[in-house]
């Protein structure tokens, strides 16, 4: 997937109950393009894929990091992993969204 130019390149960690609002809400504000969703469990790739077929799905959030096409990531993890991954995000230069509580 490339990004369009113009776009801020988002993905999106963790795929429960907040996410498909998240990804809804983000695919309807111009400027940000859904450029990867990263779910640890691997049985939930099929279903994610089904419902975006043209987003690739990752198992490691790492594997966002590297990207240098993602600007920003959305966290939507268990809230016991919420600091830690924003943390390591912001240390890769991503922007971060973190899903409530940012702490326990």
């Amino acid at each position: 997937m490339h990004k369009d130019q113009t776009s801020i390149g988002v993905a999106v960690i963790g795929y429960g109950y907040w996410s498909p609002k998240l990804i809804r809400n983000m695919k309807n504000t111009a400027g940000l393009q859904l450029m990867a969703i990263c779910e640890k469990d691997v049985t939930r790739h099929a279903h994610i894929k089904s419902e975006h077929p043209d987003v690739p799905v990752v198992q490691r959030y790492e594997e966002v990091f590297a990207q240098s096409d993602i600007d920003a990531v959305l966290i939507a993890t268990i809230p016991s992993s919420h600091f830690r991954i924003a943390k390591q995000a912001l240390e890769h230069g991503k922007h971060v969204l973190v899903e409530k509580p940012m702490v326990l």
